[in-house]
């Protein structure tokens, strides 16, 4: 065995057993880390599996979904599932179809289902209320602390822990762009940092994917500390991968949470940036991919993706496989285009418009989720995490437009869509006197409003276990004694 096997093994053995003997709300913790934190690319012994650690965790934790009553008692199918395996399915097909041979098409989309599906179904599964979320947020929070400090060694070192098990990867060699690169950054060249991810745009993407939903940690106790600690690594993380998709994932997320109260000029807004998009196209001699590209921080990595839309579209890139694509990359992409670094391309090249249908679909019936949310939301922690995730959602599909989703991040992403497919479940769950008034510390909010001087005033104090609030009545004024004449 190489020396990463070990390691691999190991992972697996630990993570498969704490997913099995955590309690339900932590369950899930495990795999969220594994995935970031250790290379999917390693694989588990026997090779020819094609099994990774994080695959074995996701396997076992699905199983105890199924196999635990009280787990599988709080789950309901849904449109949402009904999408995610309608996209798995036309994303098989369009492979089957358009290969010589559907053995390799069938093994290549079942490493998917293990690595991107399953994860999706366990958030299903186990996120269904806000300690569970607040406790995966954790996870992936403080998983960024030690990327963002090993990003910030590999860009002054152009090293990383990381390179010792990753030169056992087949990705080793077929990715020699993805270990070693300089961008300048504040006037001085830098190495990209890309931890255990073959992709420094990914790296930078994991930090900036959680901008916004991680600020949902304050309402647990309504307290910054200690989790603005790790929150800072956010920022930090994108900058050390030099890449302009994430810090304009940043930048748009942060944004848009700013425009909050602003929130009830939803519908306006849309149809003015809807005018805008259109006047653009119609308008404009230029598509909007080339008025993306004017502001790119490289440019010649913008235009690069201009030509990759033309010849797709206009190019003969796709001809005669619009509907199934190629099932691979075929060669003419590869001499002409080294990298298909535009998501809906890649789906399109490979998959056809069957991909294309399935993941945005997909991502569609997920975010019908938050819509239904939107009616069930009555607190203001309510409509923030609609807010953030709405943000996270909006910068996502702006991002993918500058990168395709591959490795680690894309199986993260599903979860993250597992989560937006839950929002409703977990907003509702608050809906319950249990989960409405006490959190883990035992603590309660509670609200009394105040009127004076025609004024109302929203009082909020927070109880201790068997703490509660005195209603005093003040004393009624004593009548006057009347005078004698």
């Amino acid at each position: 065995m190489t020396p990463d096997q070990h390691y691999s093994i190991a992972v697996a053995i630990v993570g498969s057993i704490l997913s099995l003997i955590l309690p339900r709300r932590y369950a899930i913790v495990p795999l969220a880390i594994a995935i970031i934190l250790y290379p999917s690319t390693l694989l588990v012994p026997p090779k020819n599996l094609s099994l990774t650690a994080q695959r074995y965790i996701a396997f076992i934790l699905f199983l105890r979904c199924i196999v635990q009553g009280s787990i599988r008692s709080q789950f309901k199918w849904r449109w949402v599932d009904t999408a995610a395996i309608i996209y798995f399915l036309l994303l098989t097909l369009s492979m089957v179809m358009a290969l010589p041979e559907a053995g390799p098409a069938i093994n290549n989309r079942g490493g998917f289902f293990l690595s991107a599906m399953l994860p999706y179904f366990c958030v299903r599964f186990l996120i269904v209320d806000r300690q569970s979320l607040y406790v995966v947020l954790k996870g992936w929070l403080w998983s960024a602390v030690p990327l963002a400090i090993l990003g910030i060694y590999q860009m002054y070192t152009g090293d990383s822990p990381y390179f010792k098990i990753l030169q056992h990867s087949q990705f080793w060699v077929r990715a020699p762009n993805s270990k070693w690169d300089m961008r300048p950054i504040f006037g001085e060249l830098a190495f990209r940092a890309s931890g255990p991810i073959f992709g420094f745009i990914m790296f930078g993407w994991y930090f900036a994917l959680w901008i916004a939903p991680a600020t949902n940690l304050f309402f647990q106790k309504r307290n910054i500390f200690p989790w603005i600690i790790a929150y800072c690594a956010l920022p930090v993380g994108v900058m050390t991968s030099i890449a302009s998709g994430p810090f304009m994932m940043m930048v748009f997320s942060a944004g848009f949470c700013l425009l909050f109260p602003f929130r009830r000029y939803w519908k306006p807004a849309v149809m003015t940036v809807g005018a805008m998009w259109l006047a653009l196209i119609v308008g404009a001699n230029r598509t909007p991919r080339e008025f993306m590209a004017m502001f790119g921080k490289d440019q010649a990595s913008s235009w690069y993706r201009v030509g990759l839309q033309n010849f797709t579209l206009n190019g003969g890139g796709m001809k005669g496989h619009w509907v199934t694509g190629y099932g691979q990359i075929p060669l003419h992409y590869q001499y002409a285009f080294n990298d298909l670094c535009i998501h809906w391309v890649w789906l399109l090249v490979v998959h056809g418009f069957m991909g294309l249908v399935g993941f945005y679909g997909f991502l569609a019936t997920a975010a019908w989720s938050m819509w239904r949310a939107r009616t069930l939301s009555k607190k203001p922690d309510d409509h923030w995490l609609l807010w953030s995730l709405l943000a996270t959602l909006t910068a996502s599909i702006l991002g993918m437009l500058l990168v395709t989703l591959f490795s680690e991040v894309y199986f993260i992403y599903h979860m993250f869509i597992g989560i937006i497919a839950n929002s409703d479940i977990i907003i509702k769950s608050g809906l319950k006197a249990s989960d409405k008034t006490t959190n883990d510390s035992g603590l309660r909010q509670v609200g009394v409003l105040l009127e004076q001087n025609g004024k109302k005033y929203l009082l909020r104090y927070t109880l201790r276990p068997n703490q509660r609030l005195a209603l005093i009545h003040p004393p009624k004024p004593a009548p006057k004694e009347e005078q004698p004449v």
